[in-house]
């Protein structure tokens, strides 16, 4: 990870799909979870070899929330917002695949946190649906 830290310098962050579904309004007193979801996808850019990016990476960002009902029996789901966000790095060094690997599914995801909290307080006031707080990013190191 150090490799990559010195290696790359962030130089966009896009985004690239989303999506916004609305369900059913929970009955009275019923109990609701909020769900979420992560991932990443390393994607070579502009590389020149098999082991080792010489110019551009880019990451895509894969995130969801979903607020539900009735998780026990069958998941009714009141909304459900997801967006794919991609993160371009300018390559200033040599990197080895292995450690833009690691790098990516800690910092992408750190660095396009705050555009995805904004997304989902923009998405969920905009349709009206009840606001729900994306909770701070906890739990990664660099």
């Amino acid at each position: 990870i150090r490799q990559a830290i010195k290696a790359l310098k962030v130089k966009d962050i896009v985004l690239f799909e989303c999506k916004l579904i609305q369900g059913t309004e929970p009955p009275e007193g019923a109990a609701s979870v909020l769900q979420q979801k992560r991932a990443t996808q390393l994607v070579r850019a502009r590389s020149t070899t098999e082991s080792a990016f010489d110019d551009v990476m880019q990451v895509r960002v894969s995130l969801g929330v979903r607020l539900a009902y009735d998780v026990e029996t069958e998941a009714k789901v009141v909304f459900e917002v997801e967006a794919d966000f991609v993160v371009d790095y300018e390559c200033v060094s040599e990197l080895t695949v292995d450690a833009a690997t690691a790098f990516s599914e800690i910092n992408s995801v750190h660095i396009v946190w705050p555009f995805w909290r904004q997304h989902v307080f923009d998405m969920v006031a905009r349709a009206r649906l009840p606001q729900i707080e994306v909770p701070l990013l906890s739990g990664t190191r660099l």
